[in-house]
């Protein structure tokens, strides 16, 4: 019998409970309730609204302290926290749109009954058109800041941080002192989430991203952050701000969105950007999941190019037990894994002349004879201690001068070890 206890928070798709079935013990929330859950689950329904006191309240903490006195005894205002459900995300739209005489009472509840027949099954647990809602406080900033609020689309619906946000509007020159005011203004409206202190960012409510997609371009949208996000950076991607976590988490996926396919392969081919990524997830996972994304969408288009990533997720995989992700080295551990993959060598060693700086060393073979001396890359199973040696038999040389500690059954005859400390000189 199991003791495991299973939480999956906010379940949207019903098909998407299939695959929970493994856990014995679970609990589940999401706002949707079929009738087929009652059949595993014991359901139990959440107070997800506010009352009428609650909703009051907000409003009275929205408004100036000499305005609150005729709110509760406002039938039109009461009117208007009914219409809405108690919606904790209306409520705090509506205490955002400064209601002051009982006509623009009036105007919003005749909004938010009129329900959108377009967006009646998307919508289809609501009874106002929460929609509408959005764009009555949308309506009330000027025209440029309407349109950087609806570029705010592209994103998931995760914490953005600040850095994300300059990067998408930059292209229009705008500051980031700019940038931080209109969040500001965005967040007193409840349009987003807004935190500014220690590391800045902003989160948006996924009901506030449907609506924003329901009207605009969003390959556009994910073509216009790629440009901003290469701006920033300058084309070089693996200098991007390392504190951006969504920048490493989501370029990939919306490079792919934004159809740009030789900015994922020159991403791709960016060893520098995946160690980043890598020391920052502390998992091969995450890379591997793009890169099997760029290999499903390349595939698609008929690009052999997908051959080269799953060729770096397999050379992954097959070392992940010997790699220290934390602090890897992608490139120093290109240059010594055991593979036959003469691009992704090539690759490695053009990197190499990069940081002159840096050291690297490899392991090579060097073949005499009596007219030529040639040197060619070292497979590291010839190094070990077997022939079917996967690892380089190695010191670590972050801990000092590098030391071949294998040498035995290389099958091979009239060989010397050659260590190379830096390559790019």
């Amino acid at each position: 019998k199991s003791n495991v206890l299973f939480i999956f928070d906010d379940i949207w798709n019903q098909e998407h409970f299939e695959y929970l079935t493994f856990a014995k013990k679970s609990i589940v929330t999401s706002r949707y309730n079929n009738i087929k859950n009652k059949n595993t689950y014991h359901c139990i329904p959440a107070t997800k609204n506010f009352t009428d006191d609650e909703a009051m309240e907000l409003l009275r903490k929205r408004r100036k302290a000499d305005n609150n006195d005729d709110l509760s005894s406002n039938t039109l205002v009461k009117h208007a926290i009914k219409s809405c459900g108690g919606l904790p995300l209306a409520i705090s739209i509506i205490s955002g749109l400064n209601l002051q005489s009982d006509h623009d009472w009036q105007n919003v509840i005749k909004t938010i009954t009129n329900k959108d027949l377009e967006a009646e099954e998307l919508l289809a647990d609501y009874n106002f058109n929460i929609f509408a809602t959005f764009q009555l406080s949308v309506d009330q900033s000027n025209q440029r800041d309407q349109d950087l609020f609806r570029s705010l689309a592209v994103f998931e619906a995760v914490n953005i941080p600040l850095e994300s946000i300059i990067s998408l509007w930059g292209l229009q020159n705008i500051s980031r002192h700019i940038v931080t005011t209109i969040l500001k203004k965005l967040h007193r409206r409840s349009l987003i989430n807004f935190v500014d202190v220690g590391s800045p960012s902003c989160v948006l409510h996924d009901l506030i991203i449907e609506y924003l997609q329901q009207s605009t371009d969003c390959q556009q949208l994910n073509k216009n952050l790629i440009d901003g996000y290469g701006k920033h950076c300058k084309g070089k991607w693996s200098t991007y701000p390392r504190h951006d976590y969504y920048y490493y988490q989501y370029l990939i996926h919306h490079a792919i969105q934004a159809k740009e396919d030789e900015t994922i392969q020159t991403i791709l081919r960016d060893f520098k950007w995946m160690n980043v990524k890598l020391q920052k997830d502390n998992t091969i996972y995450n890379l591997c999941t793009d890169m099997e994304k760029a290999i499903d969408y390349f595939r698609t288009k008929d690009i052999k190019i997908w051959h080269n990533y799953q060729q770096v997720v397999q050379l992954l995989q097959r070392h992940e037990s010997s790699l220290q992700i934390k602090s890897i080295d992608l490139v120093q551990a290109l240059l010594s894994l055991d593979y036959d993959i003469d691009w992704m060598k090539e690759r490695a060693l053009e990197l190499t002349k990069v940081d002159s700086g840096i050291k690297y060393w490899k392991i090579t073979k060097i073949n005499y004879n009596k007219d030529e001396r040639t040197v060619e890359p070292f497979k590291s199973k010839r190094i070990g201690k077997t022939n079917n040696d996967r690892c380089v038999a190695v010191s670590n040389p972050c801990y000092g001068n590098l030391r071949i500690i294998g040498t035995e059954n290389n099958v091979q005859e009239n060989y010397q070890i050659v260590v190379c400390l830096n390559l790019s000189d």
